[in-house]
C-alpha cells in the first residue's frame, strides 16, 4: 500500500474517491425494481459493497459485506436478480465461502470433510456448505424475483438474520467517510 504523504496528494485522492462513489450511487441508489438484502444481525461493521453488476442501469447482483474481510468475523450478503443466469449451487456456494481456504498456509484437501446440505436456519429453509470456520448458503425463500446467497467466517450461521435494504447511499457514504478519515493526517506528538 502507498501511503499518501502530502496535502495534494490527499486531496486529489480525496476527490477521486468521492467521484467513485457518485458513480456507485448513480449506478445503485435509485430505487431498483428488486428488494436488496442485507444483514440485520449480527451487527458487523463496516458495511461495505464489494461487488456490484449493473446491466443497462438496472443492477442484477450487489453484495454487501459487514465486518472484518480479513481475520473476521465477516458476512456476505449477495442479493441476485434470478433471470440472472444461474451457476452449479455447489460451485457458487465454494466461491461464496472462498474455499479452498488457504488460511494458516492449509488448504482444502480431497479428504477434507465439507459439509454440504439442507438446513433450516433463522433466514429460511437453506442448502448450506461449511468447512472450517466458513460457510456459505442459499436461501430458498418465497422471493420469486431474487435469490440470496449468504456466506461467512467466523460467526455461526444461525446467528444470521436478514433485513430488506431501502436504501444503499448511507452504505457508500459511510464508507466514503471511513476511507477519508484515514487520510486525514495524523498529529504530531
Amino acid at each position: 500500500m502507498r501511503l499518501v504523504e502530502d496535502d495534494d496528494q490527499r486531496a486529489g485522492l480525496a476527490r477521486r474517491l468521492r467521484e467513485q462513489a457518485e458513480r456507485d450511487a448513480a449506478a445503485l441508489v435509485p430505487r431498483p425494481r428488486y428488494p436488496i438484502f442485507g444483514l440485520a444481525s449480527p451487527e458487523l461493521e463496516p458495511v461495505t459493497i464489494p461487488q456490484y453488476e449493473v446491466e443497462s442501469d438496472h443492477w442484477l447482483r450487489i453484495t454487501l459485506g459487514y465486518g472484518n474481510p480479513g481475520s473476521g468475523p465477516y458476512v456476505t450478503v449477495t442479493t441476485l436478480v434470478t433471470h440472472v443466469l444461474q451457476g452449479e449451487l455447489g460451485v457458487e456456494l465454494g466461491e461464496a465461502a472462498s474455499l479452498p481456504e488457504v488460511k494458516d498456509g492449509a488448504e482444502v484437501r480431497d479428504d477434507e470433510v465439507v459439509d454440504l446440505g439442507w438446513e433450516d436456519l433463522p433466514v429460511g429453509h437453506a442448502f448450506v456448505l461449511r468447512h472450517r470456520v466458513s460457510w456459505a448458503a442459499r436461501v430458498q425463500g418465497d422471493l420469486e424475483t431474487v435469490r440470496v446467497t449468504l456466506a461467512g467466517r467466523h460467526v455461526d450461521p444461525a446467528e444470521v438474520r436478514l433485513e430488506e435494504v431501502k436504501d444503499l447511499r448511507p452504505v457508500i457514504e459511510s464508507r466514503l467517510l471511513a476511507v477519508l478519515s484515514r487520510l486525514q493526517p495524523r498529529a504530531s506528538s
